[in-house]
This record gives C-alpha cells, sequence and structure tokens, in this order.
C-alpha cells in the first residue's frame, strides 16, 4: 500500500486502500480490516473457519444501537449520557440519512462488498457528510462520529438500492440481510457504559475522570499557546473505547470464550496478571486460544457494540446459525 496521509479520525481512505490491495489476491474470499491495537481472541483456525467455511458469503458489520434523542442536550439530560447511563457508540446519522448507519470501523467484508466500497467509495462520503453535518446540531464545533465508522456500509446500502430498488423494504435492518450483511461484532472494544449488563463490563468513573482531566489538560495548554486544532477536540471521546495496558487473566479467558474474533485496545506491551506473576499478552493468548469451547463461542455472536446486542438477543437467521 502507497503512503496515504490521514488523520485520527479521517482514515476511510486508508481502508479503501488496503481492502483495494487486498482484493489483488484473488484467493481472498473475506477481507478483514483491523487496527494496530487489535488482538486476536481466536486461533487462526478458527478465524478461517468462521470466516471462509461457515459464512463466506455475507459481511460483517457491528453496528451502533440508534439514539433516541437528535441532540447530545436531550441525552445528557434525560439519559444521562457518559457519566452513568447508555452507550456512548450510538447512532445519530439514521434519522438524516435513511442510507446512512453508524458501524465500527473495523469490519469484515466480502470481495463483492469490497470492489463496491472501492469503487464508490468519493460518491459516498458525499451521503456520510449529508448525515454527518446536520446529526447532533448542538454540537457544532465538530461532527459526530468519523467517516471510517459509516461510508462502508453506506456505500454497499447505496450500490443495493441502485441495482435492486424492487428489493428494498424502506427498513434499513431488515434490508441488510438481502444484501449479504450481517449485523454481526467480530471485534471486542470496551466503549463506555456500553457492557454495563453484562460480565464484560469494566467501566470505572474514576478512570474515565482521569483520562478526561489530562485531555482536558492538553487542550487548554494548546489553547494558551495559540496551537489549538477544533479537531482535538474530538479526540476526548477516544478516551471512551477502554485501553488494556494491564488485564487479569479470568477476564481475558471470559473475552476469549464470547463469540469475538479480536479484541481492542490492546497495546503492543499489554500485560497479563497471572497466579504467578505478570506475563506479555502474546505469551498468553495461545494457551486461552486451546480452551474455547468452539461451539459455544459460534452462539456466542455479538451484534450491536453494546449490551443490547448481547448473545441472547442475537438474530437467529445469521448464516453461521443455520450451519450450526
Amino acid at each position: 500500500i502507497p503512503h496515504m496521509k490521514t488523520i485520527w479520525c479521517a482514515t476511510f481512505g486508508l481502508k479503501v486502500g488496503g481492502l483495494f490491495a487486498m482484493l489483488q489476491d484473488p484467493s481472498n474470499v473475506q477481507l478483514v480490516v483491523l487496527s494496530d491495537t487489535h488482538a486476536p481472541l481466536k486461533s487462526f483456525q478458527f478465524v478461517y473457519s468462521y470466516l471462509v467455511e461457515l459464512s463466506p458469503r455475507t459481511s460483517k458489520f457491528c453496528l451502533a444501537s440508534a439514539s433516541q434523542y437528535r441532540t447530545f442536550a436531550e441525552t445528557y439530560l434525560l439519559e444521562g449520557w457518559v457519566i452513568w447511563h447508555k452507550c456512548v457508540f450510538r447512532d445519530y446519522y439514521n434519522r438524516y440519512e435513511p442510507g446512512v448507519w453508524k458501524h465500527h470501523a473495523w469490519i469484515v467484508v466480502t470481495r463483492a462488498h469490497a470492489e463496491i466500497i472501492v469503487r464508490r467509495g468519493m460518491q459516498t462520503l458525499d451521503r456520510y457528510h449529508n448525515a454527518s453535518r446536520q446529526a447532533v446540531p448542538d454540537w457544532s464545533a465538530t461532527s459526530e462520529g468519523c467517516s471510517c465508522e459509516a461510508v462502508s456500509l453506506a456505500a454497499i446500502v447505496q450500490e443495493f438500492e441502485e441495482t435492486h430498488p424492487r428489493e428494498v423494504s424502506g427498513d434499513f435492518l431488515d434490508d441488510l440481510e438481502r444484501m449479504g450483511v450481517e449485523q454481526t461484532c467480530t471485534t471486542f472494544v470496551h466503549w463506555r457504559n456500553c457492557l454495563r449488563e453484562t460480565a464484560l463490563n469494566r467501566d470505572s468513573n474514576l478512570h474515565f475522570a482521569f483520562i478526561c482531566l489530562v485531555q482536558a489538560y492538553s487542550l487548554l495548554r494548546d489553547w494558551f499557546a495559540g496551537s489549538l486544532d477544533l479537531t482535538a477536540i474530538r479526540n476526548i471521546g477516544n478516551a471512551f473505547p477502554r485501553q488494556f495496558d494491564r488485564v487479569g487473566v479470568e477476564y481475558l479467558e471470559t473475552l476469549t470464550q464470547e463469540g469475538f474474533l479480536f479484541g481492542r485496545k490492546f497495546s503492543a506491551g499489554t500485560l497479563v496478571d497471572m497466579a504467578d506473576g505478570v506475563v506479555p499478552l502474546d505469551k498468553v493468548l495461545p494457551g486461552l486460544w486451546d480452551k474455547v469451547d468452539e461451539q459455544r463461542a459460534l452462539n456466542q455472536m455479538w451484534s450491536r457494540a453494546g449490551d443490547d446486542g448481547r448473545p441472547d438477543q442475537y438474530c437467529s437467521n445469521h448464516e453461521v446459525c443455520k450451519k450450526l
């Protein structure tokens, strides 16, 4: 892949470049987009079997749940967002642009869908920006969300609307199945307040407050120095996906038993607390992969980024479910 200029929260072009490079190998069936802070939660054999053998004809997107309200103010006042209530990873786009829905940036797509994203990515950016400019009108300093969290799926939807107009029902989620898109979260991400009702929750108000204070200090420092970039305000949101620099082996084992194939944010130096001391993550994971109950893991797939997508609510019509 040639060098591509990009910044945080504007990596869609890099994603297109990566997909284009993967498409050059005709043997690639499922194209996976990950980040540098991803860690494998399953063995290569399990990942290959699930993606290539059990569900080769479908793409996998992890969707955000739709916001009940239009503005942050309403959400703060009526849901207590950020502090104690409701998942922060929400979709505000679809109410303004029916073909756009927020999703995880880390996706798994078929060759056909990858080709669509590469071919019409630039065109679909206009559709995304139309939704982004309108979403959350009381947060005008920057847009809500990032292009890499919406354009990929929007491109697939737009293509389907133009090539199969008679099959479009008007129900975004129902139409995804007709497009060959599963609502499946292949990557685990600990967004704030999104796992409250699950054993995976590790939210800490103290930890959250500390991160926000550090980032607020950085913003004030840049402001007094005359070098403040308004887009840096968006980095405060980067405190929400929890970063695992150190994790207990019990929690990590619980995580590997879920349906996720990958997890983030795990840094290169992540350490695992074991009974006999601290061990690097890459030394611990292979042993945990061997303990995975593969049949159970296939039944533990999540369909949303929050606890409303936990496995007991996973749709029964997924391609992999039909093969169990």
